[in-house]
């Protein structure tokens, strides 16, 4: 813009009777400058996230406490690094997830997973991953959960990521759900 400054320009004010009124037009036309050029202002901002941090479903009267004991991977050559890294995006969707409101100061959800079924297969230069995973909640209800994703050969390392998160995403969803339907 020609001529302007980055200060905010002061509001019009109205020339009809009630003058220094604001006018809507007048508020309208400041706000909408301001707001596209930046000039908010940092504290905003700061509001802003502490308000939708606040109300967030996992925050909003304290979420059910949630662990992952036994992570389990069928037996195998790689069964120890298959596990270690499902271990990890299990973790990391428990943190995603909305496990309710706590309705009892004490209520502790021990979880626990294992990999029943992991298998390449090669046909035709594409190489499938079936994975199956059964999860429970201690003392409750499983849950199971499998998907096959296939590619290139040379994208093992990405299929397999990309199974396993899957998976987990599936497992943590559906023991969530779980968790929130429990009396």
């Amino acid at each position: 813009f020609a001529g302007t400054s980055s200060v905010a320009r002061p509001l019009r004010e109205s020339p009809a009777p009630g003058a220094g009124k604001l006018t809507a037009v007048g508020l309208a036309q400041r706000s909408g400058w301001a707001y596209h050029r930046g000039e908010m202002g940092r504290g905003a901002w700061w509001i802003v996230a502490v308000a939708l941090t606040v109300t967030s479903p996992s925050y909003a009267g304290g979420s059910s406490k949630v662990s992952w004991g036994e992570v389990a991977v069928r037996e195998g050559e790689d069964s120890a690094r298959v596990a270690k890294e499902l271990s990890k995006l299990l973790k990391t969707a428990t943190k995603r997830a909305d496990w309710g409101k706590r309705k009892d100061k004490k209520a502790f959800y021990a979880l626990s997973a294992k990999v029943t079924k992991f298998e390449w297969q090669e046909t035709a230069g594409v190489v499938h991953l079936d994975v199956v995973a059964v999860g429970k909640l201690k003392g409750g209800a499983g849950v199971k959960t499998k998907i096959r994703v296939g590619g290139k050969p040379t994208d093992r390392k990405k299929l397999e990521k990309d199974g396993l998160r899957i998976v987990a995403e599936g497992l943590v969803t559906r023991l969530a759900e779980l968790v929130r339907r429990k009396p």
